[in-house]
């Protein structure tokens, strides 16, 4: 494919994972016994909650022996979690029940209004929250900043509703975090992975792997260091910390601290970026592939076939 002819799709948010903390502790069970009250049916056209999950503690009695401790440890490993309520996921993969639960968490389901359609229609987004007795909670399935924040400030108000108190004290929220950010795009071509991985290789010596038996994408990482600029002969894209420690897991502002970000190329052109935790690493990554896609187009890129139209014949 010629460069000119060559069309980057716009980068989407596919997901992202938040943290933050409510400053205030919680009850969970109280969140479990008065669920009821707040919860709305899966039909119901409004913002509300949807279900909760919930592993009652089980509290060994003052003078439990050895033994009687090691009965309860028992019973609460064949503890099935307490479920109230549904939502989209579970009505249409029918999941079955999973023990996998921590006694100090819960997990909630809500469904918040995340835009409108052209008719003026509510659209409606349902977010993952796992709630911590400590006041931390976790929230994925997030499609933006803001709505992530509107979410946070809503949970601490609804929190607040219930006949028996969930939350300790008045919230605060603070120390709110994205952890993670995942993207895609896509771009008007088939990509030949194997040529693309060679180049990765051997022009831009960036860690690149391919094995379609295993994995159908190009797998790379792209490491980002914002102090990659201040170091000689530093290489886009490849960890600059040299012999200082660097896992990959870092911010990506100083040496030693890179984060290593994931570009997946696939045959049908699509492209997914995972694994950043703000907006300017995925943008460098974005626009750090797409300046390779199209200076090796001729290499790397082929038109996708044009369907032809099949004649009637009267």
């Amino acid at each position: 494919m010629d460069p000119s002819e060559v069309k980057l799709g716009p980068l989407r948010i596919s997901t992202m994972v938040v943290t933050a903390h409510l400053g205030t502790t919680l009850n969970l069970q109280n969140l479990l016994d008065t669920f009821h009250e707040a919860a709305i049916p899966l039909t119901w056209p409004e913002e509300g909650f949807l279900k909760v999950e919930y592993k009652p503690i089980l509290e060994p009695p003052p003078d439990a022996s050895k033994d009687e401790l090691h009965a309860l440890k028992l019973r609460a490993k064949l503890q099935e979690k307490c479920i109230v309520g549904t939502c989209s996921r579970d009505e249409l993969t029918k999941r079955k029940k999973s023990k996998n639960i921590f006694f100090n968490q819960s997990t909630l389901v809500v469904r918040r209004q995340c835009g409108t359609c052209p008719k003026g229609l509510p659209i409606f987004k349902e977010v993952n929250i796992k709630l911590f007795k400590n006041g931390g909670i976790q929230m994925t399935g997030i499609p933006t900043d803001s709505f992530a924040q509107d979410t946070l400030a809503w949970l601490a108000k609804q929190l607040q509703v219930f006949s028996k108190p969930v939350l300790d004290t008045p919230p605060a929220p603070h120390r709110y975090t994205i952890q993670l950010i995942n993207s895609d795009y896509q771009v008007n071509g088939s990509i030949h992975r194997e040529k693309l991985h060679e180049i990765l290789v051997s022009e831009y010596n960036l860690f690149s792997s391919f094995e379609s038996t295993i994995y159908q994408g190009c797998d790379t990482k792209y490491f980002y260091n914002e102090a990659a600029k201040d170091v000689p002969d530093s290489i886009e894209g490849v960890c600059p910390c040299g012999e200082t420690l660097c896992t990959g897991t870092g911010d990506g502002r100083s040496l030693g601290s890179c984060k290593e970000i994931t570009i997946s190329p696939f045959h049908t052109g699509s492209i997914i970026i995972t694994g950043a935790r703000r907006f300017e690493q995925i943008e460098k990554a974005y626009t750090f592939i797409n300046k390779i896609l199209v200076k090796h187009s001729k290499e790397i890129l082929k038109p996708f076939p044009v369907k032809q139209s099949k004649k009637i014949e009267a």
